[in-house]
């Protein structure tokens, strides 16, 4: 950001310059259009600085400051689409963010409590445990609503297993209305 009388953006990047990455966690949960605003142009790939279309655009509540955005920047954006809020992305954003899908994935566990120490069993009963409760999620709601591998990640003993399925899963699923049983 700088005081900047031209719209024309000039800044030089080499291979040595280094490079960034802006995580936005559920990027779908805001209004976009009023956490982006002017900045959605400026994500754009030729809009950014040092780029042949490189721009800069006074700030809304400080106009005499610029704003632009570096080319050395990755934006990544992450979403839960069970909540179907996805829908309401801008379509300006659409054009703008490339969506991958990412799903549930057992190997990813394997390896990272196994490369934390997790031993065999424990690393077994953990992938066990997610393939279970992703079954039974996918049987009763649809396959957007499984549980993410990120939840066991830090799972190195039968202890850490049972900590997460209590305070991470049980406790964090909504309550589901079961009919009363009659006696």
């Amino acid at each position: 950001m700088d005081k900047q009388e031209t719209k024309i953006a000039a800044f030089s990047f080499t291979t040595e310059t280094p490079q960034y990455v802006l995580i936005v966690d559920e990027i779908n949960r805001g209004n976009i259009s009023k956490i982006l605003g002017e900045l959605i142009t400026l994500l754009e790939p030729d809009k950014r600085l040092g780029m042949p279309n490189g721009i800069k655009l006074p700030l809304s509540y400080s106009p005499e400051h610029w704003f632009a955005v570096p080319s050395n920047l990755r934006i990544i954006g992450t979403m839960n689409t069970a909540d179907r809020s996805i829908a309401l992305l801008d379509v300006a954003l659409r054009r703008r963010f490339t969506f991958e899908e990412l799903m549930p994935d057992k190997e990813i566990i394997k390896k990272i409590i196994g490369e934390k120490g997790a031993p065999g069993d424990v690393i077994d009963l953990t992938i066990k445990v997610f393939d279970n409760i992703n079954e039974r999620l996918r049987y009763l709601y649809d396959r957007d609503h499984q549980i993410g591998h990120a939840y066991f990640l830090d799972v190195k003993s039968l202890n850490d297993l049972r900590r997460v399925f209590l305070d991470q899963i049980i406790l964090s699923f909504p309550v589901i209305n079961l009919p009363t049983p009659s006696f």
